[in-house]
């Protein structure tokens, strides 16, 4: 009789013991999975808060680049402006098409970055590095509206993985000209 007593009595705690797991294995995972759809929500909100300041702030300075089309050796000092006002983001260029300026400037391309020691600049505009047929310049260029690049390793540039909001500018006569390069590092 012990036996069977006992047999009933196990056989009770292991059917227990898997409806108890089946219900806190299905309540967990449900948890589980709405906290992770929480945080994805809360991750997405963040990344279109990055995108909508980056696309606001280069808005915002256009006019200041397009003010000073004549005179590009002071497009340094616009875009040293533009990157130290805005945290977020950590470079920033203008980039002309093939013979914009005349006399000697085949390529132009004012860059400036932020670095941990401190701003640097560069022109991008030279024979080793190509931006006329980089996604962020062409596509913009082609179809005078903004553009986001897809993520990428801009190798010679900036030398890092970084996004590019490209923003068309226009000369005096209207026509889509440069292309403003804004680009970005997510530091958060």
């Amino acid at each position: 009789m012990r036996i069977y007593v006992v047999g009933f009595t196990a056989l009770l705690f292991i059917l227990a013991f898997y409806v108890f797991f089946r219900f806190s294995y299905g309540f967990i995972r449900d948890e589980a999975m709405h906290r992770a759809e929480a945080l994805l929500d809360n991750t997405i909100l963040r990344i279109d808060r990055v995108l909508d300041a980056v696309e606001t702030a280069a808005g915002n300075s256009a006019w200041e680049v397009e003010a000073h089309l004549d005179e590009p050796d002071s497009l340094y000092a616009v875009i040293s402006r533009f990157v130290e006002r805005n945290p977020i983001i950590c470079g920033s260029a203008v980039a002309f098409r093939k013979d914009f300026y005349e006399g000697g400037r085949e390529y132009f391309s004012p860059y400036v970055y932020d670095t941990e020691e401190g701003m640097e600049q560069r022109d991008l505009g030279n024979d080793t590095y190509n931006y006329q047929e980089k996604e962020w310049f062409a596509e913009p260029l082609r179809t005078g509206k903004p553009h986001w690049s897809e993520p990428y390793f801009d190798m010679g540039g900036g030398d890092m993985i970084m996004t590019t909001y490209s923003l068309p500018l226009y000369d005096e006569q209207n026509t889509c000209t440069p292309s403003s390069r804004r680009i970005f590092r997510w530091r958060g």
